[in-house]
């Protein structure tokens, strides 16, 4: 009886589950909304910066920072086996489940690294419609590849394939 109850429960679990998800086909873009909504939540404390520029930066809402760099060819995984670590900390993977040498092979990606697909305006574009009133870049990352050439070190853009990413792209 109670295996007879745990198949009907199941099935009918099943049928809901899919009928459900059958009913949330994607519609298209959203329309823009016509109000600004203030948000209601942020840091447990206003900081101790006061200034004009600062209330001001406080003022402006959603912004998107982008993460972005080596890192993003591993994508969080080597060869089918996933990081026990954020994306952006795969340089750091160690232990039984990382490839063999692979900090050397990390150290070596930025030669692949050629985002030619690579296009700032649509970016921008997208962060615009999602409500985004600001971007920031992070140009060195935890890995310590630079987005922009430096004098501080050469693991840079500009000794990949891409070479460069102009601030004027943005």
């Amino acid at each position: 009886m109670k295996r007879t109850f745990l198949k009907i429960a199941a099935t009918l679990l099943i049928v809901v589950s899919y009928a459900g998800a059958q009913g949330q086909s994607w519609t298209g873009p959203k329309e823009k909304p016509k109000t600004r909504i203030d948000l209601k939540y942020g840091p447990l404390n206003p900081g101790k910066r006061t200034d004009a520029d600062m209330q001001r930066f406080r003022e402006y809402g959603l912004g998107q920072f982008i993460h972005w760099g080596v890192y993003a060819i591993a994508g969080g995984e080597w060869n089918g086996v996933k990081a026990p670590t954020a994306s952006e900390w795969i340089r750091v993977w160690s232990g039984n489940t990382a490839p063999p040498n692979w900090q050397q092979t990390y150290d070596n990606l930025y030669r692949q690294f050629n985002p030619k697909n690579f296009d700032a305006k649509r970016w921008a574009s997208q962060a615009k419609q999602m409500g985004a009133r600001y971007m920031i870049i992070t140009t060195k990352h935890h890995d310590g590849f630079c987005l922009w050439p430096s004098k501080y070190t050469s693991y840079t853009i500009a000794q990949t394939p891409y070479k460069k990413i102009s601030s004027n792209n943005w």
